[in-house]
């Protein structure tokens, strides 16, 4: 079953009022997932950051390190038992 434009435009806002929210990166992450998740009824999801935005200092001296890092994801991984 397709959404209708009005159900997008109201995933879309309530996952805006989820950024914002604090200036703390693991937490905004951690609420815009919590809602994408919520919203759109996901099993699993994740927000990775691509290096070169995390070693901007770095990346104007050429040294920045190729690759991403998961900032969270949903549910957690956990390590088997």
């Amino acid at each position: 079953m397709s959404r209708t434009s009005h159900a997008n435009l109201a995933i879309l806002y309530e996952l805006t009022l989820s950024i914002g929210q604090t200036l703390d990166l693991a937490d905004t992450c951690q609420s815009f997932l919590e809602s994408l998740v919520s919203q759109l009824e996901l099993e699993h999801a994740a927000i990775w950051l691509h290096y070169h935005h995390v070693f901007a200092s770095h990346k104007r001296q050429g040294k920045a390190p190729l690759g991403a890092t998961c900032l969270c994801a949903r549910p957690t991984a956990q390590s088997p038992s």
